[in-house]
């Protein structure tokens, strides 16, 4: 019964997320589904002759390691490059490690569409089970429809290398079954220890003390960050690009540097050596600013215990409930306090509460920039490097992964059929996806206030250079938040059974792959080019000041109008909702 279950369901997976490629219907309609149905295939064969490709004609390539190119850094990479071919070792380490990664992120996956699927409720339902064994089930599909990806990203891989290297075909078939068995041990603990995390720590637990463990955690993780940043901020000044006439035997120097100083690291962290170490900081600035922190944390915390009596009876949206009055006296939020009422009241948002005050990630990179920004003063090429990336890389990925975490109520389709309410009151898509997006700029901009005072407060930087940074940090989110709407406003699913569905559609899959290859490799490299040419020295200091603000604020504008524009006059057209 559960295997026919499972088989059932990833058929149906299937065909709901690919049966309507590109939205189209009739004959042509089959003809794209049948296209679809070969694109993993023609993916996994282009995998697999571009990793041979790197490991042939690059890693094993005997006469690259033997040439010179004359350009001190490409040198370097090619010395590393040949320490890998001697030990080929090293690539199976990297290769297990990306295994695991892969079954990790798979088995987080598979909790998240446990957690908002509602077929835990049709298993009950119809058939003798317990909520756990519903609940197993509802995994141990997600990671069977997982394969797909793991056959696609992983096995390709191992082929490729094993070929490459000249294995028999004995050794693939082993690797291949301790690949797929790995795969399966690791993202099963990981669903399983996911889903009993929310469950026990997230959902049930008492509302004050779940905001507490949140807020320590997000601490922690940011001390890391604050942590590492500081050991390696003398090694980051001395990288080789900022200094006159690079050798390749500079780079290696700077490299056995880091590798020296990470060893060290990890090696002798202790309690007195992570958060506390901070105290005992050169640096005035970060001697205050801890101390600011902390007492910070303490009346936050003091205050939320005395303002918030607990009630376990109550669910943490009804805290929540107390927000549209204070909203209500803000101009600008009187006619939206309704639906950030309506978003933070919903169950998708209560198991995703932590998120609301910022990822792992969020905060260990606000840990890395405060630690660098600390010691980087009298630095000023390296400072503005540091800035670039606060801006911009920073800004981007905290934009697409807010949205993905909260994409069930944030995202155009997230309402589901629901939003014919609108559309019968005489609104249109547009006006969903402004109110949309308003609660997904609205839910982010506290958090990045946030992260820039703790920055402003540890570091020596000037009120005005925050306020500056600030700024341009809600203009690039706004330009980047939009990039993320644009596969829905093009290819919207408002017949998604799961929430987390809302990513997996093959039309929207295919339009933000192209959306993130353009940003990461086109858009976010373009954007630094006025601060590449103040490195290299083709911009005097003054210059540079005058020229990088107007370049960003015209580049990020152009990018918010486009993206809003696009959007508006594909939602603005009468069309099927389904």
């Amino acid at each position: 019964m559960r295997a026919a279950w499972i088989k059932w369901k990833i058929y149906i997976r299937w065909k709901n997320q690919w049966g309507k490629f590109l939205n189209r219907r009739g004959y042509s309609g089959y003809i794209f589904a049948i296209t679809a149905f070969f694109l993993d295939v023609i993916e996994a064969i282009f995998y697999f002759f571009s990793a041979y490709a790197v490991l042939k004609l690059v890693i094993m390539n005997e006469f690259l390691h033997t040439a010179t190119t004359g350009a001190p850094f490409l040198d370097f990479l090619l010395q590393k490059i040949s320490q890998i071919n001697n030990n080929v070792y090293i690539l199976w380490q990297f290769y297990f490690v990306y295994v695991i990664v892969f079954s990790v992120i798979a088995g987080i996956k598979a909790s998240k569409w446990n957690l908002s699927s509602m077929d835990k409720e049709w298993l009950l339902s119809h058939f003798k089970l317990s909520l756990s064994k519903a609940n197993s089930m509802v995994i141990f599909e997600t990671i069977c429809w997982n394969i797909r990806s793991f056959i696609i990203h992983i096995l390709t891989l191992l082929f490729s290398l094993s070929y490459a290297i000249g294995l028999n075909i004995s050794m693939v078939i082993g690797l291949t079954l301790l690949s797929f068995s790995l795969y399966l041990f690791v993202s099963i603990a990981v669903s399983f220890s996911h889903t009993f995390y929310v469950y026990k720590f997230i959902i049930e637990k008492p509302f004050v003390n779940k905001v507490a463990k949140i807020v320590i955690s997000r601490m922690i993780i940011f001390s890391i960050g604050y942590f590492f940043a500081a050991k390696f901020t003398g090694w980051i000044i001395d990288i080789p690009f900022i200094k006159e006439n690079p050798t390749s035997e500079s780079f290696e120097k700077w490299s056995n540097k880091g590798w020296e100083i990470l060893f060290d690291s990890v090696t002798t962290i202790k309690i007195n050596l992570s958060f506390f170490d901070i105290l005992t900081a050169d640096s005035l600035y970060t001697y205050i600013g801890t101390i600011l922190m902390c007492m910070f944390t303490m009346v936050f915390y003091l205050l939320f215990i005395i303002l918030f009596k607990e009630n376990p009876n109550r669910r943490s949206a009804e805290y929540f409930d107390r927000l549209p009055s204070p909203l209500l006296k803000v101009p600008f939020l009187k006619k939206k306090a309704f639906m950030i009422l309506l978003f933070i009241r919903s169950s998708f948002f209560q198991k995703r509460l932590p998120y609301m005050f910022g990822d792992f990630v969020y905060w260990f990179s606000v840990g890395i920039f405060s630690g660098l920004l600390a010691n980087l003063d009298d630095e000023y090429k390296v400072q503005q490097l540091v800035f670039s990336f606060f801006i911009l890389y920073h800004i981007y990925f905290l934009a697409e992964r807010h949205y993905q975490h909260f994409i069930g109520g944030m995202a155009l389709e997230s309402d589901g059929t629901n939003v014919l309410i609108y559309l019968n009151a005489g609104k249109n898509l547009w006006y969903v996806f402004k109110q949309k997006f308003f609660v997904y700029i609205i839910t982010l901009i506290p958090l990045i206030i946030i992260g820039d005072f703790i920055v402003y407060i540890l570091t020596p930087i000037s009120l005005t250079t925050i306020i500056w940074l600030l700024s341009m940090q809600i203009l690039a989110l706004n330009a980047f938040g939009a990039l993320n709407y644009i596969s829905s406003a093009f290819y919207p699913h408002f017949e998604f059974r799961n929430a987390e569905e809302l990513n997996e559609f093959g039309d929207k899959k295919m339009v933000d792959s192209i959306l993130d290859a353009m940003s990461l490799f086109i858009i976010l490299p373009s954007m630094t080019i006025p601060m590449v040419l103040f490195i290299m020295g083709y911009l005097t200091k003054s210059q540079y000041l005058f020229i990088n603000p107007i370049f960003l604020a015209i580049y990020l504008f152009g990018m918010l109008f486009i993206s809003l524009l696009l959007v508006k006059r594909k939602l603005n057209k009468k069309q099927f909702i389904y």
